[in-house]
């Protein structure tokens, strides 16, 4: 007998809410329960090092209630960070469920989103690897399904026999919308063997796993994840219309049950049980042509559904490897009366870089670019150049301490530069660095640069109700009283972008002082690919323009709103960090 003949495995039906309030569409998929909507890190090209925001949707898109939904990241995040090793719940309630769309009141299935926070793990010289992140969503579900099965009277049988027009057929199964199907196949219309006889028929009973992910059945852990032992267990429950015991499988002991847990064929594909129907006489209904008896089957599971985001990270070692060394060659060697000796190094080795930010721009268009971090601890840093693909070289200009000498927070400089690149999808930048001793370091970066038709997709949704990505300031250092170029990076909003002139720069504190407007500059409107923006900032003055010494760290954050009408400016104090140094 054919045996998945009888599973249909629909595709997904997208049917567009039309009630007031609705904005969401319903999706509805024959063969999932949960899907992950979107799994995707906010960069996919960083330095070692740098963090990353891994974004997870999931909706319910099938028949019945998800619960106990846990994700968890795995694959190519060993060895990150932050996140790396957290699982966190999604859903509603103390079951983390999320409840399944009711299609024909265009109500759509819950919807649940979380984040990750990672840092890249810190790559030795020379070395690019791209990492697959995984992400798996760990649910439990059900599918329900029903067989009509037609039995007909020992009278009936022999009247269609005599007449040479009784025929069978095989019996058909629906099922809820879920990753598990079940099929319940026999012949059909049943009948009596003599007449005042029972009934009695083979069936087989088929479970079929139909979705992207694996099934399992928990061991007795809560909410944990597929293992050897659980992979492939499916537990299910019997019920008719003519009692629970009429219809019973063998699970593989020679025993028939009406309930009992079997394991998929090699833990992913199906299963099939042989079962028997036994209808006594006594319920076998006299004197009609024929009744409809129904076979419901429950199958009770869990699933596993995976995402990956790969993303790529280069070192941001230089030759020195972090720290420069002890220079070695050229030492000189000074003894002054009383015995005192002082050994002189030169310092033969370049000055120590951070990262070339932002990584994204807009093509055509002018935009700030920074190297962080830079310094010497022996002979300071004397300047700083940026390159273009074309070979163009710009001189950048320094902020922070007077020289960039030293090795603590306060001694560091970042440079800047505003520069028009030449069109190109993928362009590698060049920043190198000299000391005061005229040794250079390089540091290689790329950026993506994004035309106008790239971002033409971008529309803001009526409604969200999803904060923006704030962003992070990522200038460290300035001069006390002195005009400073302040640049943010990561300013994002997934679902309706960024308000062109929303994002502000502000004092954390009594008040929330604003320092000021952030102007946008990059791939707008920043829904996408992540915008950076800048600020032109004196800091530290009096009523008169005279410096006022700010020396050490002070914290700032940045507000932005999105660009959904409705939703209020909402703010996220990332911690941003400006050293003052005195000139």
């Amino acid at each position: 007998m054919k045996n998945l003949s009888v599973i249909v495995v629909l595709g997904f039906v997208l049917l567009v809410a039309g009630c007031a309030g609705t904005s969401r569409p319903v999706t509805v998929s024959a063969s999932d329960g949960l899907q992950i909507k979107e799994f995707s890190a906010d960069r996919a090209d960083i330095f070692s090092s740098e963090t990353v925001v891994l974004d997870l949707e999931v909706e319910n898109v099938g028949g019945t209630k998800a619960e106990n939904v846990v994700a968890k990241l795995f694959g190519g995040i060993s060895g990150w960070g932050g996140d790396a090793t957290a699982e966190k719940t999604m859903g509603r309630g103390s079951g983390n469920a999320l409840s399944a769309p009711t299609a024909d009141q265009n109500i759509p299935g819950d919807f649940n989103r979380k984040t990750w926070t990672v840092k890249a793990p810190d790559l030795a010289q020379g070395l690019i690897q791209t990492y697959d992140l995984g992400m798996r969503v760990r649910y439990d579900y059900s599918t329900t399904s029903i067989t009509p099965i037609d039995v007909i009277s020992y009278d009936q049988f022999d009247l269609l026999r005599r007449q040479g027009s009784f025929t069978q057929g095989l019996t058909v199964t629906q099922n809820s919308n879920g990753p598990i199907k079940i099929s319940l196949e026999g012949r059909a219309p049943m009948r009596p063997d003599s007449p005042g006889g029972s009934v009695e028929e083979s069936l087989i009973l088929t479970i079929t796993n139909v979705g992207t992910g694996v099934t399992f059945r928990d061991t007795g852990t809560a909410n944990d994840f597929p293992t050897q032992v659980s992979l492939g267990r499916v537990t299910f429950a019997i019920e008719t219309s003519k009692g629970n015991d009429a219809l019973k499988c063998d699970i593989g002991d020679g025993a028939l049950v009406n309930t009992g847990t079997v394991t998929l064929r090699r833990g992913v594909e199906e299963v099939r049980i042989p079962c028997i129907l036994r209808i006594d006489a006594g319920k076998v209904s006299a004197g009609v042509p024929k009744e409809t008896m129904t076979a419901t089957i429950t199958a009770g599971y869990s699933y596993a559904i995976d995402g990956m985001a790969p993303v790529k990270v280069t070192s941001i070692r230089d030759t020195v490897a972090g720290l420069p060394g002890t220079p070695s060659g050229g030492a000189t060697t000074t003894t002054v009366p009383g015995g005192t000796t002082t050994t002189t190094v030169p310092d033969d080795t370049g000055p120590v870089m951070g990262a070339i930010l932002p990584l994204f721009s807009s093509e055509g268009n002018p935009q700030y670019y920074m190297i962080q971090g830079v310094y010497d601890p022996d002979s300071g840093v004397r300047e700083c150049t940026i390159t273009d693909p074309s070979g163009n070289s710009f001189a950048m200009t320094k902020q922070g301490s007077a020289n960039c000498k030293g090795s603590n927070a306060n001694d560091k400089c970042d440079f800047i530069k505003v520069v028009t690149f030449p069109a190109g999808e993928i362009l590698p930048l060049t920043v190198t660095c000299t000391n005061g001793a005229g040794k250079t370091s390089p540091q290689d970066g790329r950026i993506m640069q994004l035309s106008a038709a790239t971002l033409s997709t971008d529309v803001a949704p009526a409604t969200d109700t999803t904060a923006p990505s704030s962003g992070k300031l990522i200038t460290n250092y300035v001069y006390n009283g002195r005009s400073a170029t302040l640049i943010i990076d990561g300013i994002q909003d997934r679902q309706s972008g960024i308000d062109p002139n929303s994002c502000k720069l502000m004092l954390p504190g009594d008040g929330n002082v604003i320092v000021g407007q952030v102007n946008l500059q990059g791939p707008l409107p920043c829904q996408s690919y992540a915008c950076s923006g800048t600020v032109n900032y004196v800091p530290s003055t009096d009523s008169s323009g005279n410096p006022i010494s700010m020396n050490g760290p002070h914290e700032y954050k940045v507000v932005c709103t999105n660009r959904a009408g409705t939703v209020r400016t909402l703010e996220t104090a990332d911690s941003s960090i400006i050293y003052f140094s005195n000139l």
